[in-house]
């Protein structure tokens, strides 16, 4: 393995130095300014720093005339494990003329090109799904990410020498290191660099867990018994409804920092965001009606009556409809969010809690918690088409970003909880599998990618991630107390403004007034 990432370090190089005519234009727009939190960890380090700390010298100083020099790379093998964390690179970029470490560089195992910084990685040769950035942290007048850093030198007045790229067998030891690194980075492809926050009803907390990691960054308050959680389209935010303060708190999503708070309805459950980000729209269900909310001046504007018991809610793809789940009235009401009136109800069946829209707007899934099944309603002619078994009342619903699956949480009951996952397949509307998770499965959310599909767990306080690929649940992440909604960020959350305690504190007397919904 060490072979294989000598030869990838060389051969990225020689590729950057092979396109250095380009260079001056890719790095033109690249910030100069390091990253603070990297800065305090490293800015003392060098050769005798990182030598104990399990880093090893890995190949020679690459330096390009008129761009500078990359420094020597000295590489930590445990932290190849595909994932990315900032203050943990996998490389360090040590100056070799004053043993003095300059930059660091990240490789993270992916589908996709992973970001970090406001940065696209670059792709890392000879290690399939393996992608690198650079970050610089002393001054670089090519910018923070650009490869190669003019104050850096080699130390010496000849051309540096060009590795070889040949292919030759590895040794033993070396091959049986190369198949278990290739084997955990497999686990890792596909985790994507993100946020997932859930509202822990039965704690009163908001969980906070890092997607690539899988690890649970920490807990901060909430207001008593939120309910549901939903990230803003920009990210920045993330607004969450308390069901037993009556009211809605709004964070700064990258710190997890209340921003505003302000009064709704009777028990409000789910809120949701237009697309453009100008709206938010609540359910009160206690009330009867949505609260419409203009996130410029933080005002309700509308209050619009529907269905009895509104619940879950989501927005139409294009921004026009606001399609809500009445659990009352067996119905599904729609809200024009233009004229801000309601427009239709559709009977779907016995307690529907939640909808979820394919990702055309064609069709929107409705689960039905009496029936123990989930109905497909037609968005143009506003008819139900189908309706599909699944498993015991059965809340969230979610379509994967490709539109081909509908991930559905069958939770049960208090009594009898269900700890199952409905897949149905798109085109033939039939369950095509059924996984096992944890004990009440409440809520469900996946990832822009398509990659991943999250389930909180009520009654085992948890998320379980599934792997789309495979349809097969790849991990548990604990969390807080009874977590119900639960949503994906764009934004890296790495250090929480302020935190709760733990253990989380115990829900109000009586918890929910959902009962066994929650």
């Amino acid at each position: 393995m060490r072979k294989r990432l000598l030869k990838a370090l060389g051969l990225c190089a020689l590729m950057i130095i092979a396109s250095s005519n380009l260079l001056s234009v890719a790095i033109a727009a690249s910030p100069t300014t390091p990253d603070p939190d990297v800065v305090a960890k490293f800015w003392w380090w060098n050769s005798e720093t990182a030598v104990p700390s399990g880093f090893t010298a890995e190949g020679e100083c690459i330096e390009v005339p008129g761009q500078g020099a990359m420094g020597i790379h000295y590489v930590k093998m445990a932290h190849l494990d595909g994932t990315f964390n900032k203050l943990e690179p996998e490389g360090l970029l040590i100056d070799p003329t004053t043993d003095k470490l300059v930059g660091v560089e990240y490789i993270v195992i992916s589908k996709t090109a992973p970001t970090a910084f406001g940065q696209t990685f670059e792709p890392f040769p000879l290690i399939e799904g393996a992608w690198a950035l650079h970050l610089w942290l002393i001054e670089n007048p090519n910018g923070q990410f650009a490869p190669f850093n003019p104050q850096v030198s080699c130390g010496r007045a000849e051309a540096p020498r060009a590795m070889s790229m040949e292919n030759e067998p590895l040794p033993e030891e070396d091959a049986t290191q190369e198949h278990r690194f290739q084997e955990e980075a497999s686990q890792s492809i596909g985790d994507p660099i993100g946020t997932l926050f859930t509202a822990d009803e039965n704690g009163n907390t908001i969980s906070v867990i890092d997607a690539m990691t899988k690890q649970r960054i920490g807990t901060v308050p909430g207001g008593l018994a939120p309910h549901n959680v939903q990230v803003s389209p920009d990210g920045k935010t993330l607004w969450v409804t308390n069901a037993g303060s009556n009211d809605l708190w709004v964070y700064d999503s990258s710190n997890m920092q209340v921003q505003f708070k302000m009064p709704l309805g009777e028990h409000p459950a789910h809120v949701v965001l237009s697309p453009d980000g100008r709206l938010a729209v609540a359910a009160n269900s206690g009330d009867n009606n949505l609260s419409i909310i203009d996130v410029a001046s933080r005002q309700v504007v509308q209050t619009v009556p529907v269905g009895a018991m509104p619940h879950g809610l989501r927005i139409s793809p294009d921004g026009q409809w606001a399609y809500v789940a009445s659990m009352g009235a067996g119905t599904v009401s729609i809200v024009d969010l233009q004229s801000l009136k309601l427009d239709a109800q559709i009977p779907v069946g016995n307690s529907p809690a939640q909808v979820g829209f394919l990702p055309d707007g064609s069709q929107v899934y409705v689960s039905l918690v009496a029936d123990n099944a989930v109905a497909v309603v037609d968005t143009v002619t506003r008819q139900v088409v189908a309706k599909v078994p699944v498993g015991d009342s059965p809340i969230q619903v979610y379509a994967t970003s490709d539109g081909q699956r509908v991930y559905v949480a069958n939770q049960g009951t208090s009594a009898e909880p269900d700890n199952t996952v409905s897949v149905i397949d798109t085109s033939t509307k039939q369950v095509i599998a059924t996984l096992v998770v944890g004990k009440g499965a409440h809520g469900v959310v996946a990832s822009p990618d398509g990659s991943r599909v999250y389930i909180t767990n009520i009654h085992d306080s948890s998320i379980s991630v599934i792997d789309v690929a495979s349809n097969e649940v790849i991990a548990t992440i604990p969390v807080g107390t009874g977590p119900n909604g639960i949503t994906f960020g764009t934004v890296q959350v790495t250090e929480l403004a302020v935190q709760s305690s733990e253990p989380a504190p115990a829900a109000a007397p009586g918890g929910s007034r959902m009962g066994d919904l929650h």
